[in-house]
């Protein structure tokens, strides 16, 4: 699929920005064995880690400048990823919403709508604005 498909930079009306989420690894007051959770975490943000799960291929950006500009990510990645580097020169984060999975699930389902072809693309995104939209309030 990734042949299929181009990267490009967040559309913007003369200002620059993107909205920008990340994955996290955290370990819990509960937690019976804090040190070796956190041995795991090191592990995770390695320069090590990130290139494997770049290389191996998937759907995240490595959160290593080094590996998401690498070879290791960018030579399975679609045409255009490196810009979502770029993009975090001038990106705004985004906290996740109260009801998040619920909402993945509404953009999932029509980002398959969309490139599966069984959704015009502008039409699906309107569907899935106000399906998400009742659940932001």
């Amino acid at each position: 699929m990734t042949d299929s498909i181009r990267v490009v930079p967040f559309p913007n009306n003369g200002v620059h920005g993107s909205p920008v989420g990340w994955d996290a690894w955290d370990i819990t007051a509960a937690s019976e064995r804090t040190d070796e959770a956190w041995s795991v975490i090191k592990y995770l943000i390695s320069a090590e880690a990130a290139s494997f799960f770049a290389e191996t291929g998937g759907t995240i950006v490595p959160a290593r400048r080094s590996v998401a500009t690498s070879d290791a990510f960018l030579a399975g990645a679609p045409e255009g990823s490196e810009c979502l580097v770029d993009a975090l020169e001038t990106a705004t984060p985004v906290p996740s919403p109260e009801r998040g999975p619920e909402i993945q699930d509404i953009v999932e389902e029509g980002w398959l709508q969309i490139i599966a072809g069984y959704s015009d693309a502008r039409r699906q995104l309107q569907r899935t604005y106000d399906k998400i939209g009742p659940l932001l309030s």
